[in-house]
């Protein structure tokens, strides 16, 4: 069972190797470091999510938001759960973003036909044997009939890492979560 507690902790600690460093303090401030790494996160699950005995759900407020705006917080929250599933059911403590290790060169791609290039997956992360795993987020707030599509095309999106320091994915998961005003599915 996730617990908001949960969401809180996964929303603050994923994709980002080290999400309140020194370095970001001395690069962007004290103030602006801490508000981009913990409160705006933990905001978005406060503001954006409902919870009781009964499970969680999306906050009402969520339907007042233009369509970039539901996106965004669709789009996190879907990462959050994520993280939280890969910590719980594949014993994985952090996911980072592909776009960290794509500017360490420390990820390699299947090679595409032609000069188009195919959408990456979310995240990767390591487990403590280090093996390595691959994720898709998505986040569903429209319908639960969107899951199906959405975990069709993440299955596509998981199979374009070729492999991680050199080394083969263990895992490719895809993880799509609906957030609707009655319910969570994922």
């Amino acid at each position: 069972v996730c617990r908001k507690a949960d969401l809180y902790r996964s929303m603050v600690t994923v994709g980002t190797p080290s999400f309140f460093t020194l370095e970001r303090i001395r690069n962007h401030g004290f103030v602006r470091a801490f508000y981009e790494s913990i409160i705006e996160k933990v905001a978005m699950v406060a503001v954006n999510i409902q919870s009781d005995p009964g499970g969680m759900r999306r906050h009402p407020i969520f339907d007042s938001y233009v369509t970039d705006q539901k996106r965004m917080v669709s789009y996190n929250l879907g990462m959050a759960f994520a993280k939280f599933y890969s910590q719980r059911l594949l014993s994985i403590p952090n996911l980072i973003h592909v776009e960290v290790l794509k500017k360490q060169n420390a990820v390699s791609f299947v090679a595409q036909a032609g000069t188009a290039r195919s959408r990456e997956p979310d995240l990767i992360g390591q487990a403590s044997d280090g093996s390595w795993h691959i994720f898709e987020a998505k986040g569903v707030s429209g319908s639960p009939n969107q899951l199906p599509g959405k975990v069709a095309d993440a299955k596509i999106q998981v199979q374009q890492v070729l492999a991680i320091q050199s080394t083969a994915p263990v895992t490719r998961s895809a993880c799509a979560t609906y957030i609707g005003l009655g319910a969570r599915r994922t």
